[in-house]
């Protein structure tokens, strides 16, 4: 028994000597004005931990009875570190820093001090992006970072913007940058599968530092997304919420109402006598309707009645408000050597139409390991995402529900007495027809898993050098289904016997790509003024696609929407189904040399050389070197500026490399042979023929840039920014050459034209107020860009699509006939020749390209942020001018064989009435409308692309409910308001003919964060 006391005393005195090598230690962060400073970073130096500050800037940390120093952090401040002794509070005050803003460029494949960085590079940080109600990342980054033109082709959710940096650089190819996620590359235009919450920084690389680096893949640009990552101290857990709607936006094309229209259908009547159009065929001004007898004049009065009491809003049958909520748990934290993220998600957002919208269960789980010697990160992604979408939204169609809006009469009715659509022959009964197809019946959709995993690995060989590794994988497979009802009245009515018994549509596609890298590093620093910083890299990737698709028909109503409704094909019931499908696989092998040597702190030189190979080109041409320099100077070190105390930071920068983009191959990964096809001949037998002659001679198409950036800061860096100045040229890039027809081709794609891009760029911020309760600070970026096709070779121009390329005129430059306005005495169209002379035969061998160009040269964002006590807000617009975009709309809304269907009401009054008519800006319906330069309009825009606001609830009200750390209120905005000139729709899309897209929608949310 006298154990028991002694081991239970033993115990004791265990415990009591625990507690004795620890102490507790509290205190407050604030800034220079006073106000505090949450989640600054509280660490005790050489060990991992550590903890965060709250709200109110305050913190508790216990610390080992052998710590000696507290490292203090926080974005955008000094890094500060405080001598521990024998007193148990230390308040800190943390100095504004404009280097520690952006002190690290992260450029995927290692870390640069900003102050040591030649190139030009832009951040987006976490506290701009985080939880504002958009599905695809990169929309996100619209009007934040100088140079990046970001357009959303579409306002269905989870669908990816185009992005364009410095201008195309392409002719046949694409202009889309390389993306980086935690080190490896990741596909582009498909990130419904990432969470936006996720992600701690965007880093945007311009330039020759950072494109030479990635060599082949780099030439348009790099865009770095890095993670969020555990912070060492304790566990940390939030739930993050938010609910919400969609809205339609507020479109700038109003439609004619029933008296409208049936006027407009008179005066055409009046025109055109034998039309059959109601408002004329009904009219009592109609010389018919007046010799009829007085039943049938009853009757007529009867029938126009009973339309004008009919007023359909077309665009309330097909939009709807949607809904909008997210919600996610996050843990974070680690204790030891080990720390944590992880992130789970939920997304659900339906469009603005019925039968669109996006569902996505997201998982992020990001661990980090560091000891003396080894360190690892170890990163996933994994997403889940169901989509369904509008059947048809990017045709001026009968089957795109925003071309059927414009095309129904307001007379029309939806629904037949009976209950039925009242579906019908014609444009007029476009909007019936759509409904039935695309809400009632008909259905599209996919489902897609998205895995992104990287293992990165570091062991530091001896005190300098150190051995690095990193393994990665980018994963999507996606199934698609377009299910085809045999009930719809388009079905029912088709000659095409496999239309009318319905079909079903499965594809599924998948997508590999794996990286894998080994590099050395080598730094030192040499009589404390020599820094040298060495890297030896060595790298594989490799391309996989595989894709295979089903299309069966006769489907059995009693099981819509499966593969199980399929007939069985024959030959008798020629219901055979089609099946294709194809794979494909590229690789990229490359060796790379960096070195970064600085002088006194003062003087950076940055060097790169890439040695590429890929499988997309023929042997001979396969392999090729890529090289960048840069040199830093930063020039407030300098003794002369000594006296300028107003100036806190001023830096010089230039650099010039080379690079490529391997996607820009017109052809494919394979396209430099020859390609063939199956076909059949006139008695139905199988033949094989060329399809593409190839290129045996193919290269890279090769981008020079040469970059000139200043940063600065003043006034205790309340004004800081940077201008960068820059010239990319692209040299062979593809064009079509001219062949003889002898060979059954009149071109051939090959290297030989020039492209080149030049411009300027700027960002500005500026603490217009800054104290201890309150922070106002305006920021604005823009930049101006020139894009020229500087030589094609052999040619002068040549024709693409509906555009003509042309040596000295911007990719993108319009092509088209001149306006010239209406003929007052005979109401006839009159255009311009190609000497602009005026005439009213229309050809189009007048077309000229004097109407600007599709590609805005003018970009850019500005708003403010704001903080007063506990209440913050964030206001960001954004503007694109001088872009010019074909009214496809506007075509059909002018056109006379429209008026059986609806009209832009801003053409009432604006068709020719007779002779004399000065003031018509519409032909006489008796002449055909033809494309001309009329319906090219100003497609700029100045957009309120984001409003949030929000309130912390502060640490003194939630001392009551001690399991609540911090809790914050907030309201987001999205796209709330655009102020434009076009006529339609939306002016933000990706193409140069509108084709009455999905327009943007506006959303508005609530949310909470809560921290535990």
């Amino acid at each position: 028994m006298r154990k028991l006391p002694m081991l239970i005393m033993g115990l004791l005195l265990s415990v009591t000597a625990l507690f004795a090598q620890t102490k507790a230690i509290s205190g407050k962060v604030v800034d220079e004005s006073g106000a505090p400073i949450a989640n600054a970073s509280v660490l005790v130096k050489g060990t991992t931990i550590g903890t965060t500050t709250k709200s109110d800037g305050t913190y508790t940390i216990n610390v080992p009875a052998t710590a000696k120093d507290l490292v203090i952090s926080s974005v955008n401040y000094s890094k500060q570190e405080i001598r521990l002794g024998s007193a148990t509070t230390y308040n800190v005050t943390l100095k504004l820093s404009v280097d520690d803003l952006d002190e690290v460029v992260v450029t995927g494949y290692n870390r640069q001090k900003k102050s040591e960085y030649s190139g030009a590079s832009s951040r987006v940080t976490a506290k701009e992006i985080t939880n504002l109600p958009v599905a695809s990342f990169d929309q996100l980054l619209q009007g934040r970072a100088p140079g990046l033109s970001v357009l959303s082709g579409s306002g269905q959710p989870g669908t990816a913007a185009t992005i364009i940096l410095r201008g195309p650089t392409s002719i046949t190819g694409g202009s889309t940058p390389l993306y980086i996620v935690d080190g490896i590359p990741v596909e582009a235009a498909v990130f419904q599968g990432i969470n936006a919450n996720d992600i701690e920084s965007v880093d945007v690389l311009k330039d020759a530092s950072a494109a030479a680096l990635y060599g082949s893949r780099g030439a348009a640009g790099v865009i770095v997304v890095t993670t969020k990552r555990g912070k060492a101290g304790k566990l940390r857990t939030t739930y993050s919420g938010q609910v919400g709607y969609t809205l339609r936006p507020q479109f700038n094309y109003p439609m004619m109402d029933t008296e409208q229209l049936l006027k407009a259908q008179e005066e055409y009547g009046r025109l055109v006598p034998s039309s059959t159009l109601p408002g004329w065929a009904w009219s009592p001004n109609n010389p018919a309707v007046q010799a009829a007898s007085p039943a049938q004049q009853a009757t007529f009065a009867r029938l126009m009645d009973s339309v004008k009491g009919i007023n359909i809003d077309w665009d309330d049958i097909f939009f709807r408000q949607g809904r909008f909520n997210r919600h996610e748990i996050t843990l974070s934290g680690g204790t030891g050597k080990t720390l944590f993220y992880s992130n789970l998600s939920y997304y659900g957002e339906e469009g603005i139409t019925y039968r669109t919208d996006m569902r996505r269960l997201t998982w992020r789980n990001n661990i980090d390991y560091a000891d003396d010697k080894f360190s690892m990160q170890l990163s996933t992604n994994l997403g889940l995402t169901q989509r369904n979408f509008q059947e048809s939204d990017v045709a001026n169609s009968t089957r795109n529900p925003f071309f059927a809006t414009r095309l129904t009469p307001p007379y029309q009715r939806l629904f037949r007495p009976d209950g039925s659509v009242a579906t019908g022959v014609g444009n007029n009964f476009a909007g019936p027809n759509t409904y039935e197809r695309t809400i009632l019946l008909n259905r599209s959709y996919n489902d897609q898993l998205k895995i992104v995993a990287s293992a990165n690995f570091a062991y530091k060989i001896t005190k300098n050098l150190t051995a690095n590794a990193i393994i990665g994988a980018d994963f999507r497979e996606t199934q698609n289904t377009f299910y085809n009802d045999p009930r719809t009245f388009d079905n029912t009515t088709s000659t095409d016997i496999r239309t009318r018994s319905g079909s079903i549509s499965e594809g599924l596609g998948r997508f590999l790509q794996y990286n894998t890298r080994a590099s050395l590093n080598y730094n030192k620093t040499f009589a404390s003024k020599h820094e040298l910083d060495v890297s030896a890299v060595g790298e594989y990737l490799e391309y996989r696609v595989k894709n295979m698709n089903l299309q069966g028909f006769g489907i059995d109503p009693r099981r819509p929407n499966t593969l199980a409704g399929i007939t069985p094909g024959s030959v008798q019931n020629q219901l055979v189904p089609i099946i294709s499908g194809g794979r494909s696989v590229r690789a990229l092998a490359s060796a790379m040399g960096l070195a970064k040597y600085t002088f006194d702190k003062k003087y950076t030189v940055n060097l790169s050389y890439r040695y590429d190979g890929s499988s997309q080109l023929p042997q001979q041409n396969r392999y090729t070197t890529f090289y960048s320099a840069g040199v830093t100077w930063d020039v407030l070190k300098e003794n002369f500026m000594r006296n300028f105390s107003k100036v806190n930071t001023l830096r010089m920068r230039a650099s010039y490399g080379t690079s490529a983009n391997a996607d820009n191959f017109p052809f494919g990964d394979f396209g430099y042979l020859p390609q063939f096809s199956i076909g059949a001949d006139g008695a139905g037998n199988q033949t094989l023929g060329v399809s593409a002659l190839g290129n045996p001679a193919a290269t890279w198409e090769f981008t020079k840039m040469l970059n000139v950036g200043v940063d600065f800061a003043f006034f205790n860096s309340r004004l800081n920014g940077t201008v960068e100045f820059y010239n990319k040229l692209t040299e062979q890039a593809f064009a079509n050459q001219s062949l003889s027809l002898t060979g059954g081709f009149g071109a051939i794609s090959a290297n030989a034209a020039k492209v080149r891009n030049r411009g300027v760029e700027y960002s500005i911020n500026y603490d217009l107020v800054r104290n201890k309760n309150l922070v106002l600070t305006l920021n604005a970026n823009g930049s101006y860009n020139h894009n020229e096709v500087v030589s094609l070779g052999q040619v002068a121009n040549f024709q693409q699509g509906t555009s003509l390329i042309s040596v000295g005129l911007p990719l993108g430059t319009h092509w088209e006939v001149g306006w010239a306005g209406v003929d007052p005495a005979s109401g006839r169209p009159l255009y311009y020749d190609a000497f602009g002379n005026v005439t009213n035969l229309y050809s189009a061998a007048n077309r000229t390209q004097r109407w600007g160009t599709s590609f805005a040269p003018w970009i850019g964002g500005f708003g403010y942020t704001l903080r007063y006590r506990n209440l913050d807000m964030q206001v960001l617009m954004n503007y694109q001018d001088g872009s010019f975009r074909v009214n496809n709309l506007e075509f059909f809304m002018e056109n006379p064989g429209f008026l059986a269907g609806g009209l832009n009401s801003a053409v009432a009054g604006r068709f020719w009435r007779g002779p004399g008519d000065t003031e018509a800006t519409v032909q006489s319906p008796l002449y055909q409308n033809q494309f001309s330069s009329k319906y090219i309009q100003d497609a700029s825009f100045l957009r309120l692309r984001t409003v949030t606001i929000g309130y912390n609830i502060p640490e003194r009200s939630l001392k009551q409910m001690k399991f609540i750390s911090s809790l914050r209120f907030y309201l987001a905005g999205q796209n709330l308001a655009t102020w434009a000139k076009w006529k339609g729709y939306d002016p933000e899309d990706n193409n140069n003919i509108s084709l009455s897209e999905f327009p943007n929608p506006r959303t508005i949310t609530m949310g909470v964060d809560i921290r535990f």
